[in-house]
């Protein structure tokens, strides 16, 4: 009988261990990323598919943007950290972020108009014509709509809470000036008079003849001759032209030595660029909306509920393969070209979709 019933032990046993090996097999065989928990805002579930499209989003952008090898993912960003870590790292705060957002939402009864709600169906047929994106994203037209409908709540709310920034500014105080120059720098072995040929490059200058031009007469000089276009400062700014350069009006010509940096020559292409001024600003009231989003965010995420990561199914999520290849024939996404006219940072970027683009970078 002992033996029999250690036989039988033995046999439950062993159907137990293939029972769950099998089992355990087919959740691996069959883990769907649509209904895999990779993270939990309160009660609220992260499924890997949301998590991963970000994921894969960030690295198709650097790949297709800064054509990096697989190799960089591997690399130091800070630390011990990996650029892919930390960029798996951020679409956690992105998501994050959204949900913070999309929760303050719904205190706040702010909800997305007929109009909105056409655009994000544009959005997300948009992205579904790009084959190769949904291919390296896993993008599907549900999970698009989630993210584009929550991408867009969050821009509402985010517009809700900078609705108070001042935007009145002196455009005085944000004058820009625009030069060309070319820099000489002295050569002590050098038999050539620099101080001479400065003056024949200064009235080249003022004869009409570009700064480019006029540098590439002086190439094969014992000393070294650079030219900077476009070039354009505030008052205020650092450099060791701008307190003379300041001075001068538009299509004045000037020498500016410096002691142990040479000569610049400058022509100055405009006392007041109205671009570069409006740039300016724009910068100046972004900054204020950023001080003051990042303030009501950190309160509202203080007063929030907890964030968990299950680290061991992020894991999952490696750059091992490559997500962008290059085509002859690809066409842009929507999804690409909203990274640039959309987002107001990690950006960001470079660091994404149109519509989260503006939140994702006032925390970073």
């Amino acid at each position: 009988m002992k033996f029999k019933l250690k036989n039988i032990l033995v046999s439950v046993i062993i159907m137990c261990l293939v029972v769950g090996i099998m089992a355990g097999c087919t959740r691996s065989d069959s883990a769907d990323p649509a209904t895999t928990v990779v993270a939990t805002y309160g009660d609220e579930k992260v499924y890997l598919d949301e998590a991963k499209f970000f994921a894969k989003f960030s690295q198709y952008s650097y790949e297709a943007s800064f054509g990096v090898s697989q190799e960089f993912w591997s690399y130091k960003f800070s630390g011990d950290i990996t650029w892919e870590e930390n960029i798996k790292r951020d679409v956690m705060k992105k998501i994050l972020q959204t949900k913070i957002l999309c929760d303050q939402a719904k205190k706040d009864n702010i909800s997305l108009t007929d109009d909105e709600k056409e655009l994000v169906t544009k959005q997300v047929t948009s992205f579904l014509e790009n084959e190769q994106m949904v291919s390296v994203t896993g993008a599907t037209e549900q999970l698009l709509e989630k993210i584009y409908t929550e991408n867009a709540i969050a821009n509402k709310v985010y517009a809700s809470l900078i609705a108070d920034v001042d935007t009145n500014v002196n455009e005085e105080d944000f004058k820009r000036m625009k030069i060309d120059y070319l820099h000489v720098t002295e050569d002590d072995d050098s038999e050539t008079d620099e101080g001479a040929e400065v003056e024949k490059m200064k009235t080249a200058l003022e004869e009409g003849k570009s700064v480019t031009d006029i540098s590439s007469e002086y190439e094969e000089a014992s000393y070294t001759v650079e030219k900077s276009t476009g070039v354009t400062f505030g008052e205020t700014d650092e450099g060791a032209y701008v307190e003379e350069a300041w001075q001068m009006s538009t299509d004045e010509v000037k020498v500016i030595q410096v002691e142990g940096d040479g000569w610049y020559i400058v022509k100055c292409v405009s006392d007041n660029d109205e671009e570069a001024r409006d740039a300016a600003i724009q910068e100046e009231i972004q900054s204020r909306q950023d001080k003051m989003f990042n303030e009501k965010y950190e309160e509202i995420k203080n007063n929030g509920k907890e964030f968990t990561v299950d680290e061991k199914v992020w894991a999952t999520v490696t750059f091992e393969e490559a997500a962008y290849v290059e085509t002859t024939t690809e066409a842009t996404s929507e999804a690409e070209s909203a990274e640039s006219s959309e987002s107001s940072e990690e950006t960001t970027t470079s660091e994404q979709l149109s519509s989260e683009q503006q939140t994702e970078t006032q925390t970073e």
